[in-house]
């Protein structure tokens, strides 16, 4: 068993550290999604960016991660 202790100034700045998993799916997903279009030309990236930006908002505003 591991115990892990996070010290930081407030709850928010906790939950940066906590959710940096969920941020890197949520780059890696968008990251994925664009190559793709560019590589295959096989959609459209304003669609790509316009699928990924509420999760993007919320990400922002909440700093809780989107997935």
């Amino acid at each position: 068993m591991f115990d892990i202790t996070i010290k930081c100034e407030s709850a928010e700045q906790a939950r940066v550290y906590l959710n940096a998993n969920q941020y890197l799916n949520l780059l890696e997903d968008i990251y994925n999604s664009v190559r793709q279009c560019q590589k295959h030309g096989d959609g459209d990236l304003d669609k790509v960016l316009e699928n990924f930006l509420p999760e993007i908002s919320h990400a922002i505003d909440n700093s809780t991660g989107a997935y």
